[in-house]
């Protein structure tokens, strides 16, 4: 049997994962996902995440006619957040604004299909956007900041979230 690696460098190199648009038929399984992902703030996330996502720069990942997962993303940035939410930040932020910068809303890989490098294949499809810098929110209470900080460094935060951010 294959380590999940193994699999996921042979699904990936046999081209049989796929990155393409998100649509329109789609949303159903993105909210059925949010809400799957992100437990008890799946209604608040996915409300976020209807109002804030850019649906034609935003991508899924298919493994043989199946979702596998998706990334939701809106041009926008970090200081827009900053100010709006009311964040610390731990870095000058101000070069950012004269960037372009991509807000990852929300990334999901269906449990099924997590370890085989869905969810690193959806990023580094970003960097094919053209944007300077992704950067997104990570809710303390989910704990999962870790996996963030693999890619991304923290640059605010306020009581409820961190905000990470990658140069591009």
């Amino acid at each position: 049997m294959q380590s999940a690696q193994a699999l996921a460098r042979w699904l990936l190199e046999d081209e049989r994962v796929q990155i393409e648009p998100l649509t329109q038929q789609d949303l159903p399984r993105v909210r059925e996902g949010i809400e799957l992902a992100f437990g008890h703030y799946g209604d608040w996330v996915w409300s976020y995440t209807e109002g804030a996502t850019d649906w034609s720069i935003s991508a899924k990942a298919v493994v043989e006619s199946q979702m596998a997962g998706f990334y939701c993303l809106n041009l926008r940035d970090v200081n827009d957040e900053v100010a709006a939410n009311e964040f610390t930040p731990l870095e000058d932020l101000s070069p950012y604004t004269a960037k372009t910068g991509l807000e990852g809303v929300a990334l999901v890989v269906f449990p099924e299909f997590r370890g085989l490098g869905i969810g690193s294949a959806l990023k580094d499809a970003t960097q094919r956007l053209g944007a300077d810098y992704i950067w997104g929110a990570q809710l303390k209470s989910l704990g999962n900041l870790e996996q963030w900080l693999r890619r991304r460094r923290k640059v605010a935060e306020n009581p409820e979230m961190y905000l990470t951010l990658e140069d591009l």
